[in-house]
């Protein structure tokens, strides 16, 4: 996987159990056996049972059964699993594209820049980084837990600052899944253009305690991951978010900790992360499409060799780029509107998260 594993988020907490809520699915994995697990004993048992009770075919027995008619939202009750999932995805991300244009990787949607990130076309400034990149191993002993965790489990460290639990907020989760989904094509399509190689690809000492992914070190993954989830939640728990947002941060230095990314890579991953979040939820809240407040663009420049101490933290974020942050919360979302379909399902959606927060206003 290119940044935190989705596939063991997924499984965090068994969080899909609360489509199996009260075990209502289990007959189906009974004694190990399971039809979705291709179990052969269940399977036998069945097929001997039935020879048993069904005799021959009776066309007297086939039930008048009209066709349905199908809503999006029948999604929700009728195949609340990766059908409904693949179906959020794409209405929550909308039109994306990524290209490479003029140098930069260029985020739309519909046409509509969400962000544009100017590739990098000189190492010098990540050498000048590896000085710092070096000096941030020193946190190492005190950080190592946290880095080991944070290679495939983001979600557990939000949800330590507020509930995230299946019986409680299950549609909140299932929102934050089906962001970093949507998100996962642009991380890895600005990857690819921005194509800068790891601090050991530069220097022997940089030792990096954790296996150096093979992809680009710019922008990183896990602090556009972090930042995402963190501006979703700070959306809806607006009290808490400078909790989230610091845990955001402390996620993103830890992979300049560990020794696989320069401080530059979280500066821009939090930037991105960041758009995107804002960009998912203006599409899902619906009273923020009509907000009047258009969306601002995140333009960002390559790193030049100014940023050889650039230490990323919440302060030199806002310090930099404080007023494009500002700018992207409650902002219009990019692009055009959602179709019908895609709306209703979004309409559905944003209810059923708004459930679960109570001091969300209506």
């Amino acid at each position: 996987m290119p940044f935190a594993s989705l596939e063991n988020w997924e499984n965090w907490e068994n969080w899909e159990n609360w489509e199996n809520w009260e075990n209502w699915e289990n007959w189906e994995n009974w004694e190990g056996g399971g039809r979705k697990g291709g179990g052969g004993l269940l399977s036998a048992a069945l097929a001997a049972a039935g020879e048993g009770i069904t005799g021959p075919f009776n066309p007297a027995l086939v039930r008048d059964v009209a066709l349905g008619t199908h809503t999006p939202t029948d999604l929700f009750t009728a195949a609340p699993g990766a059908h409904l999932s693949l179906m959020l995805t794409r209405a929550l991300g909308g039109p994306i594209a990524t290209a490479h244009d003029n140098g930069a990787a260029v985020v739309s949607s519909d046409g509509e820049i969400i962000a544009s990130i100017v590739a990098p076309n000189d190492i010098e400034p990540f050498k000048a980084q590896l000085n710092r990149v070096h000096q941030d191993g020193d946190l190492r002993r005190d950080r190592n837990a946290e880095i080991l965790i944070q290679i495939n489990d983001l979600m557990s460290f939000y949800s330590a600052s507020v509930r995230l639990d299946p019986r409680r907020r299950a549609w909140t989760i299932k929102l934050m899944l089906t962001a970093l989904e949507a998100a996962t094509p642009t991380i890895v399509q600005v990857k690819a253009i921005c194509a800068v190689p790891r601090p050991n690809d530069l220097s022997p000492q940089i030792n990096p305690v954790i296996k150096t992914p093979g992809h680009s070190a710019y922008p990183s993954g896990h602090a556009t991951q972090a930042f995402l989830l963190a501006e979703i939640l700070s959306a809806l728990d607006p009290s808490a978010a400078p909790i989230y947002r610091r845990q955001a941060a402390r996620i993103a230095q830890n992979r300049t900790v560990a020794g696989v990314h320069y401080p530059v890579d979280s500066r821009v991953g939090a930037l991105l992360g960041s758009a995107l979040a804002h960009q998912f939820m203006g599409r899902l809240d619906p009273t923020r499409i009509e907000s009047g407040k258009s969306w601002t663009a995140v333009s960002v420049p390559a790193p030049d060799t100014s940023d050889a101490n650039y230490d990323f933290n919440l302060l030199t974020l806002d310090g930099q780029h404080g007023n494009t942050l500002a700018a992207l919360r409650n902002a219009d979302p990019a692009g055009p509107k959602a179709n019908d379909y895609d709306r209703a399902l979004l309409d559905e959606l944003w209810s059923r998260v708004k459930a679960e927060w109570p001091g969300l206003s209506a």
